[in-house]
């Protein structure tokens, strides 16, 4: 009945009664003194030795007495050994119990910072989407008042603001004044640069004459005027 075990006890090493080492003095004092410690060394392993065989005895004699009480009560050592069972089962589940609560706690816990994460970015990405809504708005805002500008403007120079204006044309308003002393400083420049360029590369060019030359120089004048009035029609 039960589980035997038998109980070996390691039999330390027998002590050796002391000597007096070699070319030590039996008289000296230091031989004595080397001598007392070294017996009660020999002393302290035999009384070791003794206690390792009473406890082997008394372990051997427990379990001896245990089968023998097992075999009279075998109901009671059956008894006895569901409450042990039942004890480390219950120690067992205390401890996994304890083991999933924990780990519970840590996941209610990470469970809750996610969530406060979460709310946080869709706050932030609702807000976000509503900024891009709100820019879409103004840019589209912006768009239509720069095309109605662009027909007003249209509009109102395709009705002519200036007719009715008195004195001459092209010196009625401030802006008729700047754009012909644009044209005539233009003109001048353009002329200047016309001559100084038949001066200079007329003859290689082969124009010699004067009439070729005054030709050449009205063609250049007509192009000339015509590029800087058809960028100012179209993009002024």
């Amino acid at each position: 009945m039960g589980n035997k075990q038998s109980f070996n006890i390691p039999t330390p090493p027998q002590p050796q009664a002391p000597t007096c080492p070699p070319g030590c003095r039996t008289g000296s004092v230091e031989d004595v003194k080397k001598l007392v410690e070294r017996t009660a060394v020999a002393q302290g392993n035999t009384e070791c030795q003794s206690n390792a065989t009473a406890l082997g005895m008394a372990r051997n004699d427990v379990r001896q007495k245990t089968e023998k009480w097992e075999q009279c009560y075998p109901d009671l050592a059956l008894q006895e050994r569901l409450r042990a069972a039942r004890a480390e089962t219950e120690k067992y589940s205390a401890e996994r119990r304890k083991e999933r609560d924990e780990a519970n706690t840590n996941y209610r816990t990470k469970a809750t910072a996610a969530g406060k994460i979460a709310s946080s970015a869709h706050t932030l990405y609702k807000t976000l989407f509503e900024k891009e809504k709100e820019l879409a708005s103004l840019v589209g805002k912006r768009t239509n008042l720069e095309q109605l500008e662009r027909r007003e403007r249209r509009a109102f120079l395709d009705n002519d603001p200036q007719a009715g204006t008195g004195g001459a044309p092209g010196v009625r308003t401030k802006d008729d004044r700047v754009l012909l002393a644009f044209w005539i400083t233009y003109g001048a420049a353009l002329l200047s640069a016309t001559v100084l360029g038949l001066q200079l590369y007329g003859a290689r060019l082969g124009i010699t004459s004067g009439k070729t030359r005054a030709t050449a120089a009205v063609v250049v004048a007509i192009i000339g005027y015509a590029i800087p009035y058809y960028f100012i029609n179209v993009f002024g």
